[in-house]
């Protein structure tokens, strides 16, 4: 997809920027998805989601349809009103990861969480690891190898305890579409 200018005449002309509104926003840069991921649970719903007004509300979100980060501003804000600010946090961490740095610095109890994960993986490191938060469901809504479970553990205290996570019935774009890290990463490589 590219954005053209076109004439009264409708003839494009590639050479002339697009002028976007204010509320226009480009995607934001995505990296793909790590071979690990330590995920921190940000927001648990435990009644079923059944509507997607429920997820991010309409009406008040419409102006920002455009803007990808302004609307998830919006995300849960009738469910759970502090998920945002809990899912940038840990954000913040991955950005600070993917810049080379240590994400133990913008976010302390990481230390403790990887010391506990080493026990079992010691080779664990913040350079293996991509950080994320997730939201724990009742009915929401590790691929590359078509698994349909996913061996994955809870770090509390100094415990890890291993449980199993289903992937569902994922077709082979789908699973490309998680690997690339995004649907937007994933049409710019096809």
């Amino acid at each position: 997809y590219e954005n053209r200018v076109y004439d009264s005449k409708g003839v494009a002309h590639p050479e002339e920027p697009v002028k976007m509104g204010p509320n226009i926003k480009d995607w934001p840069e995505m990296s793909a998805l790590t071979k690990n991921l330590l995920l921190k649970v940000v927001s648990e719903i435990h009644d079923p989601v059944t509507t997607t007004d429920e997820l991010i509300p309409s009406g008040e979100t419409s102006s920002y349809r455009s803007n990808p980060l302004g609307l998830a501003e919006f995300t849960l804000s009738r469910k759970d009103p502090d998920y945002v600010p809990r899912a940038k946090e840990i954000q913040r961490a991955e950005k600070v990861r993917l810049a080379g740095g240590h994400p133990c610095h913008e976010i302390p109890e990481l230390k403790d969480i990887m010391r506990v994960v080493r026990t079992k993986f010691p080779d664990a490191s913040h350079e293996s690891f991509g950080i994320g938060s997730t939201i724990f469901a009742v009915k929401p809504g590790a691929v590359e190898e078509k698994a349909g479970t996913i061996r994955a553990y809870v770090v509390k205290g100094e415990a890890l305890t291993e449980f199993t996570m289903t992937l569902g019935d994922l077709t082979d774009e789908e699973r490309q579409i998680i690997l690339e890290g995004c649907l937007i990463n994933y049409n710019r490589v096809s």
